[in-house]
């Protein structure tokens, strides 16, 4: 008995639905195997539902959150002759006596333009470190994050102003500018079509495609990039090795899922981020310099539900991701401060 029409066509229909199933099934599981902890098993469901559910309205009301968290300080009552006012706070250039101070350098993950500054990490590791280690010293952390700053920007700015005061240590918490914001600004100048849209949601939904899409479509060069973030990174250590400051370099968590896909997925910053974890982790072996990975502890120790409680956005945390940070780095910190 032979097929109608109708049948062959859905059953060539179902047959193809099949074979595309089983053939991301497979790549998912070959990426899950790898233990990557960007490509988890299931991924792309909050993106898919952004993009159909939310309109550009909506988008815009949960922006107006990130509105920039400012502790108003009246600067006159203060002696700046002796001191500035670093998020909030009157910080003296000369360290107090019996006292390892910590300059925290970074944008607005540091700064928290989502929390007060009482809950940015590095007043909550200023606390920790002084609550919890057991030292003849006390510590001083000093929230040196300015949102939207670059490599470029710290280096030759807020490193600087920060060797004004008279400290021990830095710790650097950097990464997400450098790369995503002009990988951003490439894609919304040239790139606003549908069509490159939905390349880059299929790119983020399907495991496969985004196999394919770096088989057939090789990544932007950012090469420049990469090469001035590293530039600048190797500038600041030298800065603070030739003063005796030892240097704390943590790897900058992020959550991909929460990148918009109506803006597109940027595999270029996915890819350059990736990069620079790994060669991060060859500083180790300089002096002066020490690593600290806040990426494996987030993503391995937590599900993906629990991390959308750490993050606000995919690079700005929330106050408990800031607590969270703030024990990843004490962890590794405390151990090496004690023989200071």
């Amino acid at each position: 008995m032979g097929f109608t029409l109708k049948q062959k066509l859905i059953y060539t229909l179902v047959s193809v639905v099949l074979f595309l199933f089983i053939i991301e099934g497979s790549t998912r599981l070959l990426f899950f195997i790898k233990r990557d902890p960007l490509q988890p098993f299931f991924y792309g469901s909050d993106e898919f539902y952004r993009f159909c559910c939310q309109d550009k309205q909506e988008i815009k009301r949960r922006q107006i959150f990130y509105s920039v968290q400012q502790n108003k300080v009246d600067k006159t009552a203060y002696d700046l002759s002796k001191g500035d006012v670093i998020r909030g706070k009157y910080v003296t250039f000369e360290k107090p006596k019996n006292t390892i101070r910590i300059l925290v350098h970074g944008a607005s993950s540091v700064f928290s333009v989502t929390t007060q500054a009482e809950n940015a990490f590095p007043e909550k590791l200023h606390r920790l470190l002084n609550k919890n280690l057991n030292s003849e010293k006390k510590f001083e952390v000093v929230n040196m994050g300015y949102p939207g700053a670059s490599s470029k920007e710290i280096y030759l700015k807020h490193q600087k102003k920060g060797f004004k005061f008279e400290h021990d240590i830095e710790i650097f918490y950097f990464l997400h500018n450098d790369f995503l914001l002009p990988v951003r600004k490439k894609f919304m100048s040239k790139n606003t079509s549908y069509l490159y849209r939905i390349n880059h949601i299929f790119y983020r939904l399907s495991a496969f495609y985004t196999f394919l899409s770096h088989l057939f479509y090789p990544e932007s060069d950012f090469k420049i990039l990469y090469e001035q973030y590293f530039h600048h990174l190797h500038a600041m250590i030298d800065a603070c090795k030739k003063r005796n400051i030892f240097v704390f370099i943590v790897k900058q968590p992020i959550e991909f899922s929460l990148i918009s896909t109506s803006e597109g997925s940027y595999r270029e910053f996915m890819t350059l981020y990736k990069r620079a974890l790994s060669e991060i982790d060859d500083l180790k072996n300089r002096n002066y310099v020490s690593v600290i990975d806040a990426v494996t502890p987030f993503f391995h120790a937590t599900t993906h539900l629990q991390r959308l409680k750490y993050f606000q956005d995919s690079v700005h945390l929330t106050e408990r991701g800031n607590q969270k940070i703030a024990e990843i780095i004490y962890d590794v910190f405390a151990d090496q401060i004690r023989f200071r």
